[in-house]
């Protein structure tokens, strides 16, 4: 039996929290014994309590110096007997790769962001046995930097497509339309994510400022928080709010927050909207692909490996980033047709069976048997 540590950097449910919980329960049921390091306390380690992982608190915060994160971490890894340490994102993989080398320890970094990084952090990274990139965009995107392209293979996250079903999320209680206090037949149009700079959300209130001028009944929802305590962050999202308060937007827009119901919100929803600048593999896309839930968006980093079939055209409108004219057109075009809606919904579905979560499971396994 195979023992893997997974080292995690954050205690929210991110991307990549929420891409490993997909694929646990898949390992376990494979034999491979699990443990992760991960931060004392969040949501992510109510998750692992659930599923009865082994948590190692990790010994460190975001804001000690690296020399001290590599220590501490160091001691950790040395009172603990593993035989393969998986570093579950691009700055765990940075931090870990000296020390992986110093203990002489099986390893591999997952590559989940497309970040520019220092030479150190690259040399650190190419310590690692293998590297494991989210999408081939992000692949190319490090190998660009100077990863070694041998180590780095390409494992798309996966998802767990009973959960995201719709046979599996009828409704139940309040839906959405009552939630909200509007009318059964407006559309709903979101967008489910973090909220910051990256993710675009100034744009999708251009492109909805011109939906809303040329269209009645279309709301929006925002969900999803904002995580960053940055400046600029903190002053974006306030912008958001500000401008959501005037007209045409002014009680069109939902801000919902954070949920934990987002299968069923995917289910109620007539469209997701996603316009990010920069994307390495959107979890929510292949989430609304499990779910027939019809997309809008932009063509950036590994958001066309979703959706392209096998004549390697879009089977959802990809349009560039930032072209508000672009995105509000084809938001326009598929509210306006039920049957094209229905007719990408069946080709999203066929879709993710591509990203089912026990498929990453057992690649993940096979590339374990490799060390």
């Amino acid at each position: 039996m195979k023992h893997i540590i997974f080292l995690c950097e954050f205690g929210s449910l991110n991307g990549g929290e929420r891409s490993l919980l997909a694929v646990l329960p898949f390992l376990l049921r494979g034999g491979i014994d699990v443990g992760v390091v991960a931060p004392a306390a969040g949501e992510f380690a109510l998750k692992l309590r659930e599923l009865g992982i082994t948590h190692l608190h990790l010994p460190f915060t975001a804001s000690d110096l690296p020399e001290l994160k590599r220590s501490l971490l160091t001691d950790l890894l040395q009172r603990q007997t593993f035989d393969i340490l998986h570093a579950n994102s691009l700055s765990m993989g940075c931090l870990s790769g000296d020390i992986v080398e110093r203990l002489s320890l099986a390893s591999v970094a997952h590559l989940r962001d497309m970040i520019k990084l220092s030479p150190p952090k690259i040399a650190s990274l190419n310590r690692h046995r293998r590297l494991l990139a989210v999408s081939n965009a992000v692949r190319q995107f490090h190998v660009a930097q100077g990863i070694t392209s041998e180590k780095c293979g390409v494992l798309y996250n996966g998802v767990d497509l009973q959960q995201f079903s719709s046979e599996q999320n009828r409704c139940t209680g309040i839906d959405l339309h009552t939630e909200l206090g509007i009318a059964s037949d407006v559309p709903l149009i979101a967008v489910i994510g973090q909220i910051c700079l990256r993710k675009g959300l100034d744009t999708l209130f251009d492109a909805v400022e011109n939906v809303f001028r040329r269209r009645e009944l279309p709301h929006l929802l925002v969900v999803g928080k904002r995580w960053s305590v940055k400046t600029e962050s903190i002053e974006y999202e306030r912008q958001l709010h500000e401008r959501a308060a005037v007209f045409p937007l002014a009680g069109r827009v939902h801000f919902l927050g954070e949920r934990d119901d987002v299968p069923r919100l995917l289910r109620e929803l007539t469209l997701l909207v996603h316009t990010p600048r920069q994307e390495p593999l959107g979890r929510v896309l292949l989430e609304a692909a499990a779910a027939g839930c019809c997309v809008v968006a932009t063509d950036v980093g590994g958001t066309r490996e979703i959706f392209q079939n096998g004549e390697n055209e879009p089977i959802v409108p990809l349009v560039p980033a930032n072209d508000v004219e672009k995105i509000s057109n084809e938001i326009i075009r598929l509210l306006d047709s039920t049957e094209l809606r229905r007719t990408i919904s069946m080709a999203m579905k066929n879709r993710a069976e591509m990203f089912a979560a026990e498929k990453s499971a057992t690649r993940l396994m096979e590339m374990y048997e490799e060390f």
